[in-house]
């Protein structure tokens, strides 16, 4: 699991998500360069494609969805 965190997050700042990330047996903490606290929709792509990729590994879902 990756914890991607917004490196200019002014909200919640970076530091509580490495503290997040080394609550979780196996995470990593990502800082986003250039993000925010909405990370999703400062760098939307770079999550998208990691969430398809697990989604495409994990165990228990169907080969394909039909649509």
């Amino acid at each position: 699991m990756r914890v991607r965190w917004g490196a200019e997050d002014t909200w919640i700042p970076p530091a509580i998500g490495e503290r997040l990330a080394a609550g979780i047996r196996g995470a990593t903490f990502t800082p986003v360069a250039g993000a925010g606290h909405l990370v999703q929709l400062d760098d939307p792509v770079a999550p998208a494609t990691e969430l398809r990729s697990w989604l495409s590994v994990s165990p228990g879902l169907p080969e394909r969805v039909e649509r």
